[in-house]
């Protein structure tokens, strides 16, 4: 390759420019930028300029700018300094020069500066007659969620198909979710996709099992051989001679001997095991003297074995799944197809598109219009970063700029030595392609970002062998050659020289930390010289990094504290760590802020809605919308966001806190209130402002994401108006992430501090001292973890065509595996080189360490070469680089940290002397059935039970079922219902009211349903309810509001109470023989708590009702009594109601003054809403309606068990009324209960 002149380049034609990192490309971009608009005279709008991100886009355009303005200005002056424009100054004057450049300044905001998919989309619309593409069609950013559809389409006519279906659930592919990140790739792509053929595969590995077990066992069979002939005279004079089948054994001897000499995975002979069987020499004279003899031999046979039989195993459950792989190949063409056909449907394209369709048209029989009148437009395209393209953006540049076309320029630029973005589609083979056709081939061989120490080290490095070498070894490949860079004076960095105090510190640092570092031997081993290798621990890699992040954020401390840049002391922002993935940042970070030095990390690409911060913010929402829901509440007031500690928690669960509880359910109130009247930001602001209180070591992190949620939900809010809905597609997001450039995580600082960065996201900047802490660690590219992929992409190593391959092949394998080896390689060129003036590379023995990028630049075998070669290297780079051995005592440094941690002084702990009485306990009827009685019940609990059928339902009538059996079983549906007759007047029930918040919160219902469900309730209001005293009957709609007490709230305390004495009044009650067994310890204290859904009086009784919404059938019939009691009793809601009755006993006793139980208890109704009708089936009047007496001397017997005779004078229970929906219209509560506490609203 020629070097490049940009002052001659010839501007015709197709021209590869060669950039090595820090070579000025962006600055000779813009001098042939410059010479296009003065010698073509074209327009900035005919000059194609074209990279592959906004951001690159944006740069060039002010470089441009910067450039275009210096010649204006200065034109005629220039040259004197810079051969370029001494060479430009000669062929225009500067009123020829200024009477172009001006008006393209003007222009410059119109210049054809694109990304290639904006370019793609600008040609398709402006061309729209040529392209063919409708002129409708709307762009789509994010149609993940319509490729998802498609996937659930297949996924559900597959299911049809029990055996199709059940090849994809071997594999953990029968879910849409399962199948869509398996194949994520294939999928999105529109290039072919292949599966194996059983045959092929077969003849395949009949044709690879002999070369690979070659190259496996036939130098070691022929070292074993080497070693086994010289005792063939004492084998034959001990086995074989003396006995009488000498023949035979002679014969076992030469298969042996044949077997070790073949060079293909022939087995082992049975001879062979024949010969060297240990019971032919059992006797001792001769084991002692075979047994040694043979055993190298038997150890090649059991490995030789293992492995074929391993590698037959292997290929045998590859082969197996091939019909699965099939089906897949099968499921992502229609995949694609369906979802080609719903964005056609509705006229969508997305980003994807643009590229492909713009390529396909170029391609057609009827592209050439379109080529003519691109062509026209654009007589000129020059492409940055060339080597990140693919075969259909290369296709698009091909049509449109033929070689050796004189009326034409393409300028392709690029490096292929950074081609790292394999995974977003870039492709190293288009760009050998493309080098292959190309006119001029020019390199830039000069660095003018580093200092010449670094590019000699780099240069040492990735040249493979001593700089003295004539030719670089082939680190690259695929004939990728390594250029020798220069270094000038004329560097960036050598304007602020480094200084550093210590001076074994050169440009290139390499950091070994090996094993024994990591040893550890306790003082006395130590005082006595122990080694520390023989004491050692397993060190494992965990070990090995926390270890070498350690030795970084050191050696960064002292650079801070000790070094400087020019005149200044290093700052923070001087200093870039590179890694590749985010665990490894995650490392990092945890590292430099034990030492005191925040950091921030450049490269975190998480959705927003996937962060800590979006899930505390979904439960404040729910909380806050929801808040007369206890559980939802709690989970709010746990949040930072709501400055929730857990001292605070444990009060609200404290009984003796019910005030400050009441306080914080009406702040969720006000701020509920905020949020209605003046939306959801004004509301989160508020909390922000005033109550967040984030965790003080992630606390810039935590605010830059909240603030982000709430801009977020603020754009949001204008499609989706109501809070609900706004709840429902928040909850959405945080599901399912966004694949939107607007959900990723924002930068938190950009304050002075310590830069984290990937390797991929390092490239194209730079930073003075830059940090690979884990240089030598290795990723297998045909793995996730141990597992192999199902899915490779891979190039035919003949034809260089892209593969894409749904299954396991060993030449799959094999070319995934060398293809992201070799980018491994290109990845730490780029990583290197982001140095200015100094650059440390951590080196640790990893497990496959060899086949790090690292290692296959030193060409490293196993890890016991590491120190050699890394010394090898450093003695021949000319003094730019050097080994240091972190296991040295000397290399240690005593550091101060950044923030000092102020001295603690020395308190003595109190000794706890009191005694805990561990029995005292808040209980309550679940907790009595579910042995967890120090579970507070802040609400009543309704997961009735729908999951025990207890007798066969009634089928159903054909026709559409009412919405009292369809309606959605759980504790939602329990919740809606309990919610809207806890505030509903049953004589004059006001239905809009009642119903509009618990509608809103369930949000499951149509607008078409309301009216069904209020039908329904009218229905439940109006069934007869069976009598307890005579043969009369009521209903609901009898009851007014006075006579009703709603969610009310008891507690009542408990003294040594006896288990097992409840449970005998319960079988009492049922009059069962059988004894009944309740969990839980024997002896119960404390108090007892519950919610009573309804206490109501009539005719001068006293009843407790409790709404079940449990699911039974899908007839009326289904709610007969028999049903009901066996669903009552097979719950314990008899326990329940006797419990209720005992709160019920305790309040009358002490509110009313001539109670007595027998004349004012009424008894108990459960009322399963779903089977209450007025139009019950003939012969069960009372359908869904459970009713029963409580006998007064069982009633009392309980009263007694649960009370202690000398605090019998003191029980009482308290209840909580809710207000009326129409208190001034209604009588108050005190007149028919006389309550003398004070009413609050459940």
């Amino acid at each position: 390759m020629k070097m490049l002149n940009a002052a001659t380049l010839p501007l015709q034609g197709r021209h590869l420019i060669e950039a090595s990192a820090g070579t000025g490309k962006t600055y000779n971009i813009t001098r042939l930028y410059l010479r296009l608009l003065l010698e073509k005279q074209l327009t900035v709008q005919q000059i194609l300029v074209m990279t592959f991100t906004k951001a690159a886009t944006e740069e060039l355009r002010g470089r441009i700018d910067k450039e275009l303005r210096s010649a204006v200005e200065n034109w005629g002056e220039l040259g004197a300094s810079d051969p370029f424009f001494a060479h430009m100054e000669s062929l225009f004057s500067r009123e020829q020069a200024q009477q172009i450049l001006k008006p393209a300044l003007l222009e410059l905001d119109e210049a054809a500066i694109f990304t290639i998919h904006s370019f793609c989309r600008r040609a398709l619309q402006q061309q729209a007659f040529s392209s063919g593409i409708p002129l409708e069609v709307a762009m789509e950013a994010d149609t993940s969620e319509l490729l998802m559809e498609a996937v659930r389409d297949w996924i559900r006519c597959i299911n049809h198909d029990a055996a199709r279906f059940g090849l994809l659930a071997a594999e953990g592919w029968h879910t849409p979710e399962a199948f869509y990140d398996k194949f994520r790739s294939a999928l999105h792509s529109t290039s072919e996709v292949i599966a194996p053929v059983a045959e092929a595969m077969q003849q395949a590995f009949a044709d690879d099992i002999g070369p690979h077990f070659n190259t496996l066992f036939f130098a070691r069979k022929q070292q074993v051989l080497a070693e086994l002939l010289p005792h063939k005279t004492t084998v034959f004079e001990l086995l074989v001679l003396p006995h009488k089948q000498a023949a035979e054994r002679e014969a076992e001897w030469e298969e042996l001997i044949a077997w070790l000499a073949c060079d293909d995975d022939t087995p082992c002979p049975k001879a062979a095991g024949d010969f060297i069987n240990g019971n032919r020499y059992r006797k001792e004279e001769l084991k002692s003297v075979l047994v040694p003899i043979f055993a190298a031999f038997k150890e090649l046979r059991g490995n030789f074995d293992k492995q074929r039989k391993n590698y037959q195993g292997t290929f045998e459950k590859q082969l197996g799944k091939v019909p699965a792989y099939q089906l897949v190949v099968e499921g992502i063409r229609s995949v694609r197809q369906r979802f080609a056909d719903a964005k056609k449907t509705q006229a969508l394209m997305d980003f994807d598109d643009l590229i492909t369709q713009l390529s396909v048209q170029i391609q057609s029989e009827h592209g050439q219009p379109l080529i003519d009148a691109l062509r026209q437009q654009y007589p000129v395209a020059l492409v940055d970063e060339f080597q990140d393209t693919d075969p259909l953006q290369y296709a698009i540049f091909d049509h449109l700029y033929p070689k050796g076309a004189e009326q034409h320029t393409l300028l392709m630029i690029g490096d292929p030595k950074q081609a790292i973005y394999a995974f977003r589609g870039g492709d190293i083979f288009t760009y050998l392609q493309a080098r292959q056709g190309a006119d001029y081939q020019w390199v830039m061989d000069t660095n003018w970002r580093s200092v010449p120490e670094v590019v000699t080290g780099y240069n040492r490095l990735f040249w493979g062998q001593p700089l003295s070498q004539e030719m670089p070894e082939d680190l690259f490949g695929y004939d990728i050659g390594y250029e020798r860079v220069n270094h000038t004076v004329k560097a960036k960095a050598n304007s602020t020289p480094l200084v550093d105090p210590i001076a074994d510190r050169h440009a290139l640092n390499y950091l070994w930390l090996p094993e024994s570092a990591l040893a550890t031997v306790s003082d006395e081993e130590d005082e006595k010289g122990v080694d520390r290798e023989s004491t050692s621990h397993k060190v494992s890699a965990a070990d090995l990094q926390q270890a070498m992040a350690e030795h970084c954020v050191s050696e960064i401390v002292r650079l801070l504290q000790q070094a400087r840049l020019g005149n200044e002391p290093v700052k923070e922002q001087a200093i870039a760590v590179l890694v590749r993935r985010g665990a490894e940042a995650a490392l990092m970070r945890q590292a430099l802020a034990d030492a005191g030095y925040p950091s921030v990390y450049l490269s975190d690409k998480e959705d927003i809605y996937s962060s800590t911060e979006a899930r505390e913010l979904l439960r404040v929402l729910e909380g806050l919308l929801e808040c007369e829901n206890d559980a939802l509440l709690t989970a709010a007031l746990s949040t930072y966001l709501m400055g929730g500690t857990a001292e605070q928690l444990a009060k609200y669960r404290d009984p003796d806190h019910e005030l400050l509880w009441e306080q914080q359910r009406q702040r969720a109130l006000l701020l509920r209130q905020l949020w209605l009247e003046r939306g959801c930001m004004a509301m989160l602001m508020q909390l922000i402002h005033h109550d967040y209180q984030p965790a003080p070591d992630n606390h810039e992190r935590a605010l830059t994401n909240m603030l982000h949620l709430a801009e977020l939900l603020q754009q949001a809010s204008r499609r989706h108006k109501h809070p609900q809905q706004l709840l429902k597609w928040f909850k959405e997001q945080c599901q399912h992430q966004s694949a939107n450039e607007e959900s990723q995580l924002r930068l938190e600082s950009d304050a002075n501090l310590i830069r984290i960065v990937t390797m991929h996201g390092s490239k194209g900047l730079e930073y003075p001292i830059v940090f690979i802490p884990f240089a030598s660690h290795y990723k297998d590219p045909a793995r996730f973890g141990q597992t192999l992929y199902d899915y490779f992409e891979y190039h035919d190593v003949d034809t260089q065509a892209q593969v894409r391959l749904v299954g396991q092949t060993d030449e799959a394998i094999r070319q995934t595996t060398a293809e992201g080896e070799a980018e491994s390689i290109r990845l730490l060129y780029v990583a290197v080189t982001r140095a200015a003036h100094r650059c440390y590379l951590g080196v640790v023995p990893f497990k496959n360490s060899a086949r790090s990028p690292l290692g296959l630049a030193l060409k490293i075998k196993d890890n016991d070469e590491w120190p050699d070669k890394l010394n090898e290297l450093s003695q021949s780079s000319d003094g730019s680089s050097q080994l240091i051995i972190l296991d040295c005592p000397d290399n240690s440094v005593e550091l101060e940290l950044a923030v000092q941690p102020s001295p603690l002084p020395d308190l003595p702990a109190i000794t706890f002397s009191a005694n805990v009485d561990d029995n005292w306990s808040l209980s309550s009827f679940s907790a009595l059935v579910r042995n967890a009685a120090h579970v507070r019940q802040e609400s009543k609990e309704r997961a009735d039970n729908d999951d025990v059928v207890l007798a066969e339902p009634t089928p159903a009538l054909s026709g559409e079922l009412p919405l009292r059996f369809t309606l959605r079983k759980g504790a939602d549906a329990g919740n809606l219902l309990h919610d809207i007759l806890e505030h509903t007047d049953f004589s004059q029930p006001h239905w809009e009211w009642s119903m509009e918040a618990p509608i809103q919160r369930f949000g499951r219902l149509d607008d078409n349903q309301h009216e069904a469900l209020r039908d329904w309730l009218i229905e439940c209001l109006h069934a007869e309810l069976p009598s307890l005293v005579n043969q009369e009957s009521f209903t609901l709609a009898d009851l007014s509001w006075p006579q009703t007490l709603r969610e009310s709230e008891f507690y009542f305390p408990m003294a040594k109470v006896s288990l097992s004495q409840i449970a005998r009044c319960l079988q009492q009650h049922r009059g069962w023989s059988a004894p009944i067994t309740l969990p839980g310890r024997e002896v119960l204290a404390g108090m007892m708590h519950g919610f009573i859904d309804l206490i109501f009086e009539y005719q001068g009784r006293y009843y407790v009702a409790d709404y079940k919404s449990t699911h039974l059938g899908e007839s009326l019939a289904d709610y007969c009594s028999d049903a009901l009691m066996q669903n009552n009793q097979a719950h314990f809601y008899d326990l329940q109601y006797l419990i209720y009755s005992v709160a019920l006993h305790r309040y009358l006793q002490v509110r009313l003054p001539d109670y007595d139980p027998a004349s004012h208890i009424g008894g108990v109704y459960y009322l399963y809403l779903r089977g209450m009708s007025p139009d019950a089936p003939t012969g069960m009047p009372f359908a869904g309606v459970f009713s029963c007496r409580v006998d007064t001397s069982l009633l009392l017997q309980l009263d007694a068990v649960f009370a202690d005779q000398a605090l019998a004078a003191a029980n009482e229970a308290t209840a909580k009324p809710v207000a009326s929906p129409s208190a001034e219209t209604m009588p108050q509560q005190g007149e028919l209960f006389s309550f003398d506490d004070e009413g609050g609203q459940a």
